[in-house]
């Protein structure tokens, strides 16, 4: 078996067994590095490569909010941080506005910074 093939299943034997805050921490990572490729797109004039990188971080950003306890407080709040941030991206998208993105990529960074600690 190759180094790759190896790499993959242990991704996925870690995701398998991975707490939920494991997996939001591990969402939140992937939606900023997202924003941060569709950053770079915009920048670079690649229309695609930022529609690709502002919808799959929308679709994280929706696959988090699955693990959000809902019935509590906090969570409705977050739910609620997490659709403004996702409602932003699809503006972002419409508008190539670098504000709105950066702007969101603050707010998970701000959650990733208190999930870790």
């Amino acid at each position: 078996m190759n180094h790759h093939k190896v790499h993959d299943r242990y991704k996925i034997i870690s995701l398998i067994t991975a707490s939920s805050e494991d997996i939001v921490k591990l969402l939140l990572r992937e939606t900023i590095n997202s924003l941060e490729t569709a950053i770079r797109s915009i920048d670079d004039d690649n229309i695609q490569k930022r529609n690709e990188s502002l919808t799959k971080a929308q679709q994280l950003i929706l696959e988090m909010m699955v693990y959000v306890a809902r019935d509590t407080e906090s969570g409705q709040n977050l739910i609620i941080l997490l659709d403004y941030i996702n409602h932003s991206l699809i503006l972002a998208n419409l508008k190539k506005d670098k504000v709105l993105i950066l702007e969101g990529k603050s707010h998970l960074n701000v959650l990733l910074e208190n999930w870790e600690n």
